[in-house]
């Protein structure tokens, strides 16, 4: 996706700009098949035709008259179709995208009809109201704009941490059969267990899982530290930076502010997303202790399935395709580590979002669908068939210190996972994250200049179409 991510932006790009807002008395004539039937259409980049035709199929039963279609673009192809769909006033009804894309295409949405969401009539709850009380907090920081509701989250997936049990399991095996007293292999046997829950100890456990030659690197302890073989190291970086206390951007969201310092609980000043930066590379860094990865390595993914990894990062879908590609690696999934001494954790998150378009000609309609896709049987039966997990509260609750104990954190992750806004260009946003690592790892700039340098090129993007 990565290699084909800048062509599409800049196409992205010049789409926006030029593709005038549909809606709103200038509405499309509904596509009616060969029998009279009109069609809801709802597009998607991730799901298969599998996935959504028993919903599709309950849809129509209850409203006779209206065929429901749902169609699959390819994710590297699915933002520039789409904008030309929807200028051709083509497009869909409901249109399911990345939640990091709504502040791009907030204009192409229509706000969720007044008490569409009310058990009653009676009932009192605003749609605002509804999506706060019902959903974790951080979709209503995306959905949410100027008291106004324009999609819903159709799941929830984070981040989290994958490790190799049997490269662990090796660690434990050398210590029990090293001259050490039984009281330090204990220790040490309890350490070399599972990954540990904060990034010190992960640091250290690092350091002894990762074998290399020179700076060649033959096991990787952790797949951190670079951008071209990372998968997802932007969102990745922006965790890092959230967790270390960085403000990504300005209150009025046109001003990148991650670069500005902060203060320490000890009133020392921080720079958080440097702090962040010089981190996330030094496990790229042939001269640092924790000298892991390089760029000449495959695809983190890739290299994890081959059984030459013992950590990574990556979301929740990444499970099935580990079973499927690696059906015999001895994996399992931890919860992200946090800042040691960190008092609430700061997870991060990536899901769908559904909305209904201004060009629908059956609008109405189409929001029922969207309410039963994301609150109803139908956001039930896909839930089931996608294999993902729900955006609703509550999840479940678990303790700091409890966090590495479940083997499913993605169960639990979404109730505190926070992420930033990206204004109209998000592909551009997260190019410039992985170019700012880049300028690190590959061209050797100065943290400090890599990140000054990183948000005022974001800064510009936030204000671009803004002005």
């Amino acid at each position: 996706m990565k290699k084909n991510l800048s062509k599409i932006a800049t196409i992205s790009a010049v789409l926006i700009l030029i593709i005038p807002i549909v809606g709103c008395g200038n509405k499309s004539t509904t596509p009616t098949t060969a029998q009279g039937e009109k069609t809801i259409a709802v597009w998607g980049p991730f799901d298969d035709q599998d996935v959504f035709q028993p919903i599709m199929k309950d849809f129509m039963n209850q409203n006779k008259g209206y065929k429901a279609e749902y169609k699959k673009i390819d994710f590297s192809q699915y933002d520039v179709e789409s904008l030309l769909s929807l200028a051709a006033q083509k497009g869909p009804d409901i249109w399911l995208i990345p939640n990091d894309w709504l502040g791009r295409h907030l204009d192409k949405f229509l706000p969720l009809p007044d008490g569409l969401l009310k058990k009653n009539k009676k009932d009192a709850t605003t749609n605002e109201d509804y999506v706060k009380q019902n959903f974790v907090p951080v979709v209503a920081d995306q959905v949410i704009k100027d008291g106004q509701v324009y999609a819903l989250p159709m799941y929830m997936d984070t981040l989290a941490l994958y490790y190799n049990k049997d490269i662990f399991r090796q660690k434990t095996k050398e210590i029990e059969k090293s001259s050490l007293s039984n009281q330090e292999k204990q220790r040490l046997t309890a350490l070399w267990e599972k990954p540990t829950d904060n990034w010190t100890d992960i640091i250290e456990q690092v350091k002894g899982l990762t074998i290399k030659s020179g700076d060649n690197i033959q096991q990787a302890g952790i797949a951190l530290g670079t951008s071209n073989n990372i998968s997802r190291a932007e969102d990745i970086l922006s965790l890092l930076m959230l967790q270390n206390g960085a403000q990504m951007v300005s209150p009025d969201q046109i001003t990148a502010t991650f670069n500005l310092p902060g203060n320490s609980q000890t009133g020392q000043t921080v720079y958080p997303a440097q702090t962040a930066l010089d981190f996330y590379t030094s496990f790229a860094n042939s001269s640092s202790p924790n000298y892991s990865w390089n760029g000449a390595l495959p695809n983190s993914f890739d290299y994890f399935t081959q059984g030459k990894v013992a950590m990574m990062i990556d979301y929740g879908y990444r499970t099935n395709e580990i079973q499927q590609k690696a059906p015999t690696l001895n994996f399992k999934t931890q919860a992200l580590p946090q800042i040691k001494g960190a008092s609430q954790p700061i997870d991060y998150p990536y899901y769908l979002v559904a909305g209904v378009t201004k060009s629908s000609s059956n609008q109405e309609l189409a929001w029922q669908l969207v309410k039963d896709l994301t609150t109803g049987s139908a956001n039930s039966s896909y839930l089931s068939a996608s294999q993902r997990l729900s955006a609703k509260k509550p999840q479940e609750e678990v303790p700091m210190a409890k966090r590495s104990e479940s083997s499913n954190p993605f169960k639990f992750q979404g109730a505190t996972a926070k992420t930033w806004y990206k204004g109209r260009y998000p592909q551009e946003v997260d190019m410039v994250m992985g170019k700012m690592i880049d300028r690190v790892t590959v061209e050797k700039m100065a943290v400090n200049t890599a990140v000054e340098e990183a948000a005022q090129k974001i800064t510009e993007l936030l204000r671009k179409g803004n002005d």
